[in-house]
């Protein structure tokens, strides 16, 4: 069932296109490797060919340089030789791809083969191997029960596919494909040989053998890959994610050298907002201060410019006067002795001086303007 399936995903173009790409974008890549690399993702070639040749069968690795086939064989059997030594020969030759197991394919001269180029509408080329097996009588002079066959696709022509198709007996490749098993020889597929000038062997890329005959893939070297694949995915992952870690744990940190530099400033903004309510608080008593007489030194001065008869009832010192009231035997000469005593100038009554009938003194109401710049130290010196 799998094999039907790949076979059925092999006719389609779509899987061709991919193959190819994937063929292109490894080759790319791995030419980019350095060498160790290279040959660890390359793992040279993956293919053994065998063909018929003199009565013999020839093995040699496919993409070898140089000569023709006899001059680049791995090996050499002949289907009369013993099967255990033709198995002897095969190991031989599969030793040389050094552990790798590859994919063996056997080729058929093109004399062997059946070569048609038809003509199919470009609509039909999803399903072409289904196309291609239903007409295959009309195509060739067998049915599609007595051949095994393959195509490939030549030429695009608007509408049309140009396809060449290719068809080999069934007989032959079970003949082919008997004999090579039982000398221990697995094959994956059975391809066309062309003689091209020079004596070079051109391959046909076509698989003629049927799907149910086919071995089983190696994917060591694919497994490989893949783990490889997965094992730069993790690496350029972690790699992603310790820089990824080591941002963020920068960043934190700035975060945290920010924040303690914010609280700093709202500290420092604080401190400096309590040395400007200090400043604003010294000044404001240093302005009350300057702008309110000493109580003590007016008191004083008032006390020592007044006889001992007068009677002062009340004294209201306010911002820069002194209002006094009270009763003296004679109000008026107090104007003049206030205006002689220290820190006291500019003495003018407020109102009219008026008799006392009880006492029999004048009552009065003087204010008095304070000025005892330069005389608060010598009055408190005095004091």
């Amino acid at each position: 069932m799998f094999a039907k399936l790949l076979q059925n995903l092999r006719s389609q173009s779509w899987y061709r296109q991919l193959v190819g790409f994937l063929t292109w974008w490894k080759t790319q890549l791995v030419d980019s490797l350095p060498p160790r690399l290279r040959e660890l993702f390359a793992g040279g070639s993956t293919r053994l060919l065998a063909r018929m040749a003199g009565g013999e069968v020839l093995l040699w690795r496919d993409g070898d340089a140089g000569g023709d086939e006899e001059s680049r064989a791995l090996g050499t059997f002949r289907l009369e030789d013993d099967n255990d030594a033709a198995r002897q020969t095969v190991q031989a030759a599969l030793a040389q791809f050094e552990g790798e197991i590859p994919q063996t394919f056997f080729l058929v001269n093109e004399s062997e083969v059946l070569i048609h180029r038809i003509n199919v509408p470009a609509a039909a080329e999803e399903n072409l191997r289904q196309v291609l097996t239903y007409e295959m009588d009309k195509n060739t002079p067998f049915t599609a029960d007595q051949v095994c066959f393959d195509y490939r696709i030549v030429e695009r022509q608007g509408a049309l596919l140009r396809v060449e198709l290719v068809a080999v007996p069934k007989p032959l490749l079970e003949r082919i494909h008997k004999g090579l098993s039982e000398r221990g020889i697995a094959l994956h597929g059975v391809d066309v040989g062309r003689q091209r000038e020079g004596g070079v062997l051109a391959l046909m890329d076509v698989n003629l053998l049927d799907a149910s005959l086919r071995a089983s893939v190696n994917r060591r070297q694919l497994k490989i890959n893949l783990g490889l694949a997965a094992l730069f995915v993790l690496l350029l992952y972690g790699l992603m994610w310790q820089s990824l870690a080591a941002k963020q744990q920068a960043i934190e940190a700035f975060q945290v050298r920010t924040n303690d530099a914010r609280v700093a400033a709202q500290q420092v903004a604080e401190l400096r907002s309590e040395l400007s309510e200090a400043r604003e608080a010294a000044s404001f008593l240093s302005e009350r201060k300057a702008s309110n007489p000493v109580v003590m030194n007016v008191l004083q001065s008032v006390t020592r410019a007044m006889p001992d008869d007068v009677w002062i009832q009340r004294m209201q010192v306010t911002q820069g006067k002194v209002q006094l009231t009270g009763q003296a035997t004679e109000a008026s000469a107090l104007i003049s002795l206030l205006g002689e005593a220290p820190c006291l100038k500019d003495p003018a009554p407020k109102g009219a001086f008026t008799p006392d009938a009880k006492s029999g003194k004048e009552r009065f109401t003087i204010e008095v303007f304070v000025d005892c710049n330069g005389q608060e130290n010598g009055a408190a010196a005095a004091g």
